[in-house]
């Protein structure tokens, strides 16, 4: 499967969500896909068990995807992301973290490589209640409440990038178009 491309987003959420100190949860997602955009927009992942960030999504029942461009800067996001949560990713120099909301701590990560941000909430119908344990995996869904523009960053150029995508071990832009050959010109051809 590594040579599949595989698209690149940093998830983000918190813990103790009621209390005036949250910790932040944060980690890289390469299963990332929308699964339909009507009647509401729904996004999917997969996280593998044991997560600490899964446990504050559990909890928590929201979080932040940070659509990366695929750039160097986006690169270093997703680099910072899959260490886990040791060493306070979100104290980093590389990156500011900012509130969601009112009362709502949800870290909004301002760096350069950061293009968009999804505020998303697990799907409160259907099993499993968004979060469905397959193997050793748990598959995420969850409604896209809002699309937020992050902070400025000093990094305008990223704005307009492609998507950031991990192929073969290695994070990579999309490649050239290849054309498709409608099937009636391909009889045609014969």
């Amino acid at each position: 499967m590594r040579k599949m491309p595989h698209a690149v987003v940093v998830a983000t959420t918190s813990i103790g969500a009621s209390s005036s100190n949250p910790s932040f949860r944060g980690m890289t997602v390469s299963s990332f896909t929308t699964l339909t955009l009507t009647p509401t927009p729904i996004i999917t992942f997969n996280i593998r068990r044991p997560s600490r960030t899964l446990d504050a999504i559990r909890e928590s029942r929201q979080f932040l995807i940070h659509i990366l461009s695929a750039t160097e800067s986006g690169a270093k996001v997703a680099h910072n992301f899959t260490q886990g949560n040791t060493g306070d990713v979100f104290a980093s120099q590389k990156f500011a973290v900012w509130n969601v909301g009112s009362g709502c701590p949800l870290p909004l990560l301002s760096a350069p490589g950061v293009t968009k941000v999804l505020r998303c909430k697990l799907r409160s119908e259907g099993p499993g209640q968004g979060l469905i344990e397959v193997g050793d995996h748990v598959l995420v869904l969850a409604d896209v409440q809002s699309i937020i523009e992050p902070p400025p960053s000093k990094d305008k150029a990223t704005l307009e990038q492609r998507g950031l995508s991990y192929l073969d071990r290695a994070y990579r832009e999309v490649g050239e178009v290849i054309e498709h050959v409608d099937r009636k010109e391909d009889d045609a051809l014969e």
